[in-house]
């Protein structure tokens, strides 16, 4: 599959930067800014994972295409104070057993070199999580996992996402139930590796704690699926623990 294909020349492309980076360093090279010019200040960071430890090994942006680091052992990773340029407003990070949300956090504000600090960052990543065929699973949902923000214009936040990849033709039944009375839905997307689709939008029926969905065969097109499954926005009750499974339809 096209997606498939592509995730494998992606991690190839990974593991060869690393490789050749020797051993790659937690902080980013120093930058002399002029005097009285604005500068980013000194950042601190932590990457970890939600509901989690550390994440070693991350690679974190400035942006896309600006300066990067990676974090060490203990999820650390720094970036001495620079001059401000255009465009260095995001965090950017990647790993390879975990998601993050695109951008990853906010670059400290621009402030005077005598006025500056260093700040504190922590950037969150989701573990990656994939659901398979007859396989379930079981998840916790809680206040510490990410928001998702679809270009469609919708939220999920504190959300799930679990990616699907259909080792068998369509149609399937998905069925997602969860352990409280928060109003959580499910959203599927549907990914043709040129672009991602939003294909629906569940809510649990009146006194229910979940939904059943049928993948029509319709959705074959699509190389893979995202499901996401937490709140548009807002806070839980608790913790809810969230189980997930895929079958053929009519078993």
């Amino acid at each position: 599959m096209a997606r498939a294909y592509a995730r494998c020349i992606l991690g190839l492309a990974f593991a060869a930067h690393v490789a050749c980076d020797g051993h790659p360093s937690p902080i980013a090279p120093q930058l002399v800014p002029a005097p009285g010019a604005q500068i980013i200040p000194a950042i601190r960071g932590l990457v970890r994972e939600t509901n989690g430890g550390p994440i070693a090994g991350a690679r974190v942006r400035v942006t896309q295409t600006g300066a990067e680091v990676f974090s060490d052992a203990a999820g650390v990773f720094h970036f001495p104070a620079a001059a401000c340029g255009p465009g260095q407003k995001f965090f950017v990070v990647s790993s390879a057993q975990q998601w993050f949300t695109d951008p990853a956090g906010k670059v400290p504000d621009c402030v005077g070199a005598s006025d500056s600090s260093e700040v504190a960052v922590e950037l969150k990543g989701q573990a990656r999580l994939r659901v398979s065929l007859d396989t379930p699973m079981q998840i916790i949902l809680s206040d510490d996992d990410v928001s998702w923000i679809d270009p469609d214009g919708y939220a999920c936040g504190p959300c799930k996402l679990l990616a699907w990849d259909p080792p068998l033709p369509l149609p399937v039944e998905l069925r997602v139930d969860w352990s409280t009375d928060d109003p959580l839905k499910v959203w599927i997307e549907g990914d043709d590796f040129f672009q991602t689709v939003r294909l629906g939008e569940f809510l649990a029926p009146s006194g229910e704690h979940g939904v059943n969905i049928v993948m029509p065969t319709a959705w074959s097109k699509y190389d893979g699926f995202a499901i996401k499954v937490g709140l548009p926005a807002g806070s839980l009750t608790k913790d809810v623990a969230i189980h997930v499974t895929v079958r053929a339809a009519g078993h």
